[in-house]
């Protein structure tokens, strides 16, 4: 009977030993595939890490300027080893791993002028949302309906039925032979001031320092984003008033008028318009605190030109053409200003060669002092003052008598409280050149080439903004080790890991 009891025994101890390794070596393969999840966890973590660690080495001096999160210009080789580096500190870090073999490969990347620079769009808008920016400033609505683009259309219209028909004198009576050489001495000596002026070019009428006038250029556009895909679209070319000049000065005002017509006002990128007068300078704001290849920053995304001059007149011609388009619809329909010309005109007729066409001299002499008004007006711009948005004949300043002395005299015009200084004009350019990606890719010209200037051969078209990149991750299993328990694996566990990283 004991005997019995004591074979018993041994069975139960056998039998529960062999339980407990049984146990025991279920629980290594819990606790290896735990393991093993665990792992593959951190590895999973420690990539994403990796990713967003290489984002991190933004572009700073882009970011301080500009607010944009772009990275520096950088080869693949450099994520790919960028990326296993970071990858093993990650993990070396917690003691964890052992035997980890990393494979990154590079597949694909985005740039700052991939898809038309929309990456960077997105992100100047984000800014302003978090800056809380507003809209574009009140004042552009006035300054749309100032320009009156159905009024200058009908009489542009108005002025081509009248120029295929014969003009008759304006009833009254004749001029007085001693008070018409009298006006045609005026004439000439108005056109010759004004063709002087219009010859040397506005810039130099408007600024009476010109050595204050920046000299500071770009040295190349080969490397620019913008490159020179963009060519400027109206020429402004008013060098001589006479009768053979009148289909041009008829040319140019219908050009002036198709051209702000066709390009909307009021754009989709018009968030833009705050961000450049926050980020960039101009002729009335200049940075001292910062080194800038160019001082006129805002009329070089007007512009185009490499020298900051040629900005700033290209900028000043325009101002006088949308000025000069604007006092030309008001004198036309003034009947002072109607009728003083119709006086002069028939003095006038006889000396341009042309004693039927009447009109159309009467309507030259409107030109030119709408021209020699608008010389004023961007003179004042240029100083600092106000200029009435809307012409009246309150703030009208020059007469057909008194143009020549005030123009000579540089004088000062009629003070408004209402008006579009020089900064608000430079709005109004911007809205009008922002068609397409041509002022974005400008402003990557003038973020470039500030940029550069502390880290030299930066380029934007090599920044990245966002990359995607595959790695394939291997390590020993844990359990390998555990023969004894009868648990073997020839093979290592691998983690294929693919992910898109990007400043969002």
């Amino acid at each position: 009977m004991w005997a019995r009891s004591n074979d018993c025994s041994g069975q139960i101890t056998v039998f529960l030993s062999l339980l407990f390794f049984l146990m025991l070596g279920v629980g290594f393969l819990v606790f290896g595939g735990m393991r093993e999840y665990a792992k593959a966890s951190v590895v999973e973590e420690a990539f994403d890490l990796a990713g967003e660690d290489i984002l991190a080495q933004y572009d700073r001096p882009l970011f301080d300027r500009y607010h944009i999160f772009l990275m520096d210009p950088r080869e693949e080789a450099d994520i790919i080893s960028d990326g296993k580096n970071l990858v093993e500190n990650h993990l070396s870090s917690g003691g964890f791993f052992g035997g980890l073999d990393s494979e990154i490969t590079l597949d694909s990347s985005k740039k700052a002028l991939d898809d038309g620079g929309k990456e960077l769009l997105d992100q100047i808008k984000r800014w302003e949302t978090c800056q809380g920016i507003k809209k574009l400033p009140e004042i552009l609505n006035e300054l749309q309906k100032s320009l009156e683009y159905r009024s200058s259309e009908e009489i542009l219209t108005d002025m081509e039925e009248k120029e295929s028909s014969s003009s008759t004198p304006p009833s009254g009576n004749p001029v007085a032979s001693g008070e018409d050489e009298k006006i045609r001495k005026n004439w000439k000596e108005w056109k010759k001031v004004l063709g002087s002026i219009l010859h040397s070019g506005i810039l130099l009428y408007v600024v009476d320092d010109q050595s204050s006038i920046s000299s500071l250029q770009l040295a190349s556009r080969d490397s620019l984003p913008s490159g020179n895909r963009w060519s400027d679209r109206i020429a402004f070319r008013l060098e001589d008033f006479s009768a053979t000049g009148f289909s041009q000065l008829k040319q140019l005002c219908q050009e002036g008028t198709r051209f702000l017509k066709n390009d909307s006002l009021i754009s989709s990128d018009g968030y833009l318009i705050p961000y450049i007068f926050e980020c960039f300078t101009h002729y009335k704001r200049k940075d001292r605190e910062k080194d800038h290849r160019l001082d006129y920053e805002i009329e070089y995304l007007i512009g185009g030109k490499t020298k900051d001059k040629a900005n700033l007149k290209y900028v000043a011609d325009q101002m006088f053409l949308m000025r000069f388009l604007t006092n030309y619809t008001f004198a036309l329909n003034d009947p002072e200003i109607k009728s003083q010309a119709d006086t002069m005109a028939l003095a006038l007729a006889g000396l341009f060669g042309m004693p039927e066409g009447m009109k159309e001299v009467s309507m030259l002499l409107i030109a030119s002092l709408s021209c020699g008004e608008s010389l004023l007006e961007v003179r004042a711009l240029f100083s600092g003052e106000k200029v009435a948005l809307v012409k009246t004949r309150d703030n009208w300043n020059l007469t057909f008598f008194n143009a020549v002395t005030k123009i000579r005299d540089r004088s000062e015009i009629i003070k408004v409280k209402k008006g579009a200084n020089y900064q608000q004009y430079l709005v109004l350019l911007l809205i009008v050149r922002s068609a397409g990606r041509k002022l974005l890719y400008r402003m990557m010209d003038i973020m470039q080439c500030n940029v550069s200037l502390e880290e030299p051969e930066f380029l934007m078209k090599e920044c990245i903004f966002s990359f995607s990149w595959t790695g394939d991750h291997s390590w020993t299993p844990f359990y390998r080790k555990l023969i004894a328990f009868g648990l073997t694996n020839e093979g290592n566990y691998s983690l294929h890991l693919s992910r898109t990283v990007s400043y969002r």
